[in-house]
């Protein structure tokens, strides 16, 4: 009995030890060695060197490959600083990247017990240009199109069930209709999506490949996994709905067991849907998170059609279940070197032909005395209050 106890002990411990110690752990005598063994290679991770995506492809094919349950890559301009090699890598090496991640990713399908994959690409848009692609694109974009396509056709994975896409770059790819990579995606039950776009060139949300991207390829990326889904982040980089037609389709959209749900950058009112998608998941919804979202402006003169105190409301009343809330608002100057965290706060956005969303403020440009937008600071007020009483939690870190 007492050996079985102290194994029982010494699992307690394993399952307390940071996953970064459980190779050292795992080296100190025989019997760490077979109880930390599957929790030292639960997550097998690697990142964008030749010499972490070859141990990883070595880790995938060896007996070990029992215990992983996640995959991660991680660009390395993405990575903790603690998880960085010594040097950056040089991009001449990302099509040798490129070859032996796609070999690890053919490897999934042998992993019994895999559960999540992590792709978290590099995060700065390096295209040459917006308006069309040609042959001269970027390494990262050539990796990033390579690897989803090693996803679609390595074969079943039963036993997936989170899928996080990082830095997709918003270029439209035949791999997005493929009927192996849909089928990848609706058997997943928490689906994370970050876009990668070209925020420096004015209108480059109106390029053709980046309207395809929205218009095609990102209603089908949401609808494959809808019956699934508990799990939905949506996270954009720039102000996307309305023009171009982003997601008009949102609305629509209905994810029977949704129970999480952040969007980033999406704006609301108008035509996007997304209030009308957000409420039809009254009966499920139980966190949301709001990052920058804003709302459209169809006419300046007559100011926004529907304001954020209407849609608090609207949101306060309708989600009964939900218990998290988490609402991000972005703010003048939040992108300057020191930042600006008393500027005036961005939730509304106007229109400009050919360069896109702009901040709107109101009549001279300054709403901070319109009587609508101190309404909306009450308005978040009470629907924090109202989810905190439902919840006896904590909302937006405030217990």
């Amino acid at each position: 009995m007492a050996p079985l106890l102290a194994a029982e002990l010494l699992r307690i411990v394993i399952a307390l030890t940071p996953p970064e110690d459980l190779l050292s752990v795992r080296a100190a005598s025989r019997t760490l060695r077979s109880i930390a063994t599957p929790a030292a290679f639960r997550i097998a991770k690697a990142n964008s060197t030749v010499e972490s995506v070859v141990a990883l492809c070595d880790l995938l094919q060896s007996d070990l490959r029992v215990h992983v349950r996640e995959v991660v890559y991680q660009d390395w301009y993405c990575s903790q600083e603690s998880e960085k090699p010594e040097s950056t890598p040089p991009e001449d090496d990302q099509a040798e990247v490129q070859v032996h991640l796609v070999r690890a990713i053919e490897r999934l399908p042998t992993l019994p017990a895999l559960h999540n994959v992590s792709l978290i690409f590099h995060d700065t848009f390096t295209e040459p240009t917006s308006a069309y692609i040609d042959d001269e694109r970027s390494p990262y974009l050539d990796l990033q199109r390579a690897t989803l396509t090693a996803l679609a056709t390595a074969g079943p994975m039963p036993a997936l069930r989170a899928l996080t896409l990082d830095n997709i770059i918003v270029f439209p790819d035949a791999i997005y209709a493929d009927p192996r990579f849909l089928d990848v995606l609706r058997g997943v039950h928490a689906l994370r999506l970050t876009l990668l776009s070209d925020t420096d060139l004015e209108g480059a949300v109106f390029q053709d490949p980046i309207v395809e991207f929205f218009s095609d390829a990102l209603p089908l990326l949401l609808a494959a996994p809808a019956a699934m889904l508990t799990t939905l982040e949506l996270r954009g980089d720039q102000d996307v709905g309305g023009i171009p037609g982003l997601l008009p389709a949102l609305g629509e959209l209905r994810c029977p067991s949704l129970q999480r749900l952040a969007l980033r950058h999406v704006l609301f009112a108008g035509d996007t849907g997304a209030e009308a998608f957000v409420l039809a998941h009254v009966d499920t919804l139980t966190s949301l998170r709001l990052e920058n979202c804003k709302v459209s402006i169809s006419s300046e003169e007559d100011g926004p059609d529907r304001v954020w105190a209407q849609i608090y409301g609207a949101l306060a009343e309708g989600l009964v279940n939900l218990r998290e809330l988490d609402v991000e608002e972005d703010h003048e100057g939040a992108n300057w070197p020191d930042g600006n965290p008393e500027g005036r706060k961005l939730r509304y956005t106007k229109f400009d032909d050919g360069y896109g969303w702009n901040s709107y403020f109101g009549e001279d440009e300054d709403m901070s005395n319109e009587a609508w937008v101190l309404r909306d600071d009450e308005g978040l007020d009470a629907f924090r209050t109202v989810v905190r009483a439902r919840a006896g939690s904590e909302v937006d870190g405030v217990p």
